[in-house]
């Protein structure tokens, strides 16, 4: 049976963890590295931190397998997650993954995804040639960094088909289906949308972009 293990410091600092499996959760019990004291409610896992890790302010810690992944204030791991898995973890909906390939094409570093190219700008392009280990890497973009259009604009990516569309009160959540992928778009419901199964065209936010080795899955921005 899987546990949501649940970590919360007196000291104001909420650690979460994905679902450990019975073996891992009595790892975790016994081993005790963070000192911690542990209560069970259900299917849920709390561990209360001593104070005297004397921890300011309030940040998370994201956990996988008992090991801290990242820990900082949460606008900070939402916005810059250190690897994919802390990037997939937060966020409703989650982060959209779609491997990639790096092209060096006409002197510029293109990444190909196969259902669309995306050109990177020379800084991006420069951080991408020094921190993959490979020339396969992970494209990571949020829903609401996503643009959707009817028509082409100078921030289109990609076209796609729109497969569900769900009423979120002020906007919508937009599922799309791009080549193998199935992706998620949170748009205005002021925004222009083909009926279910038409094409749309979808933009993307490059300051938003993340980037992910595809080996190590560590982030290179």
């Amino acid at each position: 049976m899987p546990y949501i293990v649940n970590l919360d410091f007196s000291s104001g600092v909420r650690v979460v963890c994905e679902l450990v499996d019975e073996p891992e959760l009595e790892k975790l019990l016994e081993s005790s590295p963070f000192e911690a004291e542990a209560e069970r409610w259900g299917d849920e896992v709390y561990f209360e931190l001593p104070v005297k890790l004397e921890l300011r302010g309030e940040r998370i810690a994201v956990m996988d397998k008992g090991k801290i992944l990242q820990y900082d204030e949460p606008h900070v791991v939402y916005e810059k997650p250190a690897n994919i898995f802390v990037a997939g973890f937060l966020g409703s909906p989650p982060m959209n993954f779609v491997d990639a390939t790096i092209v060096e094409r006409d002197s510029r570093i293109i990444l190909d995804a196969g259902v669309f190219e995306l050109p990177l700008p020379q800084d991006l392009a420069k951080l991408v040639k020094e921190g993959a280990t490979s020339d396969k890497v992970v494209i990571g973009f949020r829903p609401e960094y996503m643009t959707l259009s009817i028509k082409k604009t100078p921030d289109s990516v990609f076209q796609a088909d729109v497969y569900v569309v769900e009423p979120m009160g002020s906007s919508y959540v937009v599922d799309l289906k791009a080549g193998e992928y199935l992706l998620k778009a949170i748009t205005p419901v002021t925004t222009r949308l083909p009926p279910i199964g038409g094409k749309v065209w979808v933009g993307l936010l490059i300051d938003k972009l993340h980037i992910f080795d595809a080996k190590t899955e560590k982030a290179i921005f």
